[in-house]
């Protein structure tokens, strides 16, 4: 009796074994191959939440005495190390602003050996950030503890590392010279035509309660085998405009007013049914007042070729349409090209070998 009960037992554990594993056998009668599929129990959302925590936890254990030996060493100031406690409580209790702080941060990204020089995160994400006392997000600036600062870093290989790869792509170092650098060394490409060659920079979201001294002793606690260095942090404010853009905005609406006026002028004297009469000096005079119209010019920049008596298309308007374009070429490759956010620089260089 016993020995039916454990063979029933047995039978209904591998019964119920199978249940759970949820095997479906599919048989391929073309090639008389079977296939065993083996569906997994889906993780509960519980399950999920520990195994999230729990990775969570044991991150911050493993860098939070770092980093707190290191801002003791570093000499933070009293307002920039309550602002670093309250990003790791929050990011231990799992609060929302964390993960946009987090999220904001530059990444090291792909492509830094063919000429990625920027991992600059969002700006935007990490300085519209504003935390209370109670470690909660808010949008009432009465209520902030701090805001999220966005600080511009500037990472660089060890300046011996680099000397050494230029001098090799040069010829003046031998591969044998190398040690154990070797293959690294002359995997770091030799671009002649950038000045700041392999410089990497890194955006970073810290708290505003912290200075510019606190984000350099910051900075030295990245476990980086090179040199790191605080380019610029900013911080969200009101717009202010400065003096370069107040004197570009005047230089535009004097331009505005000067057409809006010429335009006028313009309409004035060509809307009487009469033509007006006018002297010598009367009439250079108009000539120069509606050389900016924006009626008089279109019909002369768009009269037939045959007709043009002037000279206009084919002389001084397509001239002036010349400069005009160079002059955007040269605005275009001074501030567009260099921008090495938008470009692979060494895959570029190569081309032009």
């Amino acid at each position: 009796m016993r020995l039916k009960v454990l063979c029933l037992l047995f039978l209904l554990n591998i019964l119920l074994r199978a249940t759970l594993a949820q095997k479906v056998n599919v048989t391929n009668e073309v090639n008389n191959i079977t296939e065993t599929t083996t569906v997994v129990p889906q993780q509960t959302y519980k399950e999920a939440e520990k195994e999230i925590t729990d990775f969570i936890n044991s991150l911050l254990r493993s860098i939070l005495p770092k980093v707190v030996s290191g801002s003791g060493s570093a000499s933070l100031s009293p307002r920039c190390t309550a602002g670093m406690m309250k990003i790791f409580g929050s990011i231990r209790r799992l609060k929302g602003w964390t993960l946009k702080l987090l999220d904001s941060m530059g990444k090291p990204t792909t492509g830094i050996l063919t000429g990625t020089s920027y991992s600059m995160g969002s700006y935007d994400e990490c300085i519209n950030l504003a935390v209370t006392k109670k470690g909660e997000e808010t949008t009432d600036p009465t209520e902030e503890m701090f805001r999220g600062m966005y600080c511009k870093i500037r990472v660089r290989f060890p300046d011996a590392v680099i000397e050494t790869a230029k001098n090799y792509h040069k010829g003046m170092v031998n591969a044998s010279d190398l040690g154990k650098l070797k293959d690294i060394i002359q995997e770091i490409p030799y671009i002649p035509i950038t000045s700041d060659y392999m410089n990497h920079y890194l955006g970073m979201c810290l708290p505003s309660s912290c200075n510019s001294d606190d984000v350099q002793q910051l900075i030295k606690l990245i476990p980086f085998p090179g040199s790191s260095a605080l380019e610029k942090c900013e911080v969200k404010s009101e717009a202010e405009v400065d003096r370069t853009q107040m004197a570009i905005m005047c230089v535009f609406l004097f331009l505005f007013v000067l057409v809006f006026a010429s335009t006028f002028i313009d309409w004035i004297l060509h809307s009487g049914k009469e033509n007006v009469k006018l002297n010598r000096d009367d009439k250079r005079c108009v000539s120069v007042t509606v050389a900016f119209s924006f009626c008089n010019n279109t019909k002369r920049l768009l009269k037939n070729i045959n007709e043009d008596n002037e000279g206009l298309v084919l002389g001084n308007c397509v001239r002036g349409i010349v400069v005009a374009s160079v002059a955007w070429i040269i605005l275009g490759h001074t501030y567009v090209f260099p921008f090495k956010a938008f470009y692979m620089q060494a895959s570029m260089y190569n081309r032009f070998k």
